[in-house]
């Protein structure tokens, strides 16, 4: 198969995460409107409202902060678990696609049926049965729970009784604050932002660097282009070839961001993995060596 032709198979694993990224954003904007609507519906009108309009300063209404929690939980069994699922199960196809590649290098479909087969440590790891059904106590069901935002609600909600605010702008307040604004994000886009996009490149990533650590490949692509917000750390590093060995100095690359503070070096980080960190755009993409002393000889050199 032709480096043309691998790129290709490459390029249709990406295509297939793009697309399913895009199809959690629009879950994303339903379950805020989602979220919005229970709220308006079934909650914001329980609060006593003196003739002036404002909230009033009263225990019931302190009170009705803690029924925050029970619509959450209510929302998640309506709306967020049904999608969570589809999420994970779109994570796990992510395998079929990265099977396919290594098969266009010419590795036998018994040898990567054998590897696929050691790959339940995916769907432990995403917190998912070959059921379907989300683990408790799993990174799906932490996910789940959105703590931050209802922290965030509950809040909201004390600080508007507290200080008397007017009714209608407390309604509007909680809308600008579950769906956002123009040129904001509302609540459940930021917390999916923060937690699950980069999900899908983690996951991608633990099961080509399983399939490369079967297969022993060395060396790999810093696959992805450049754009205005690319980071100095990927900036450098977008299209080049890489030995696995070189990536053990990253942790220290002045550029890489998220450091403990004062520290110089991050050695919690796995490059091979977290790449450039959260939201980082760019893959790693495994070659031969081959491919990989063709493209940049000196790496015969490098011990």
């Amino acid at each position: 198969m032709t480096e043309n032709d691998l790129n290709k198979l490459y390029n249709r694993k990406e295509n297939y995460i793009d697309s399913k990224l895009k199809t959690l954003d629009k879950d994303v904007r339903r379950m805020q409107s989602n979220l919005l609507e229970m709220i308006m519906s079934d909650y914001a009108g329980k609060f006593d409202v003196k003739p002036d309009g404002t909230l009033k300063v009263t225990q019931k209404n302190m009170r009705l902060v803690t029924e925050i929690e029970a619509l959450m939980d209510r929302f998640n069994k309506l709306f967020q678990q049904s999608k969570l699922k589809r999420m994970a199960n779109d994570m796990l196809k992510i395998t079929e696609y990265s099977k396919d590649y290594y098969a266009g290098m010419g590795y036998s479909s018994e040898l990567l049926g054998s590897i696929e087969e050691g790959m339940g440590f995916v769907s432990k790891g995403i917190g998912i049965t070959d059921k379907g059904n989300i683990i408790k106590g799993s990174y799906l069901d932490s996910l789940s729970q959105n703590a931050e935002i209802r922290k965030g609600l509950k809040d909201y909600v004390i600080n508007s009784v507290a200080s008397g605010k007017g009714y209608n702008d407390y309604l509007k307040g909680f809308k600008e604050l579950v769906v956002g604004k123009r040129g904001t994000k509302g609540v459940l886009q930021k917390y999916y932002s923060q937690f699950a996009y980069d999900s899908f490149n983690q996951v991608d990533a633990s099961i080509n660097k399983h399939y490369a650590d079967e297969l022993q490949l060395e060396y790999f692509i810093y696959a992805g282009g450049i754009i205005d917000t690319t980071r100095p750390f990927c900036r450098k590093r977008a299209g080049k070839v890489f030995s696995v060995k070189e990536t053990r100095k990253w942790k220290c690359d002045p550029d890489l961001i998220g450091k403990p503070k004062g520290a110089k070096c991050d050695d919690s980080y796995n490059p091979l993995i977290e790449r450039g960190k959260w939201r980082c755009r760019h893959s790693i993409r495994y070659i031969s060596e081959e491919m990989a002393f063709k493209r940049r000889p000196e790496l015969k050199t490098i011990k």
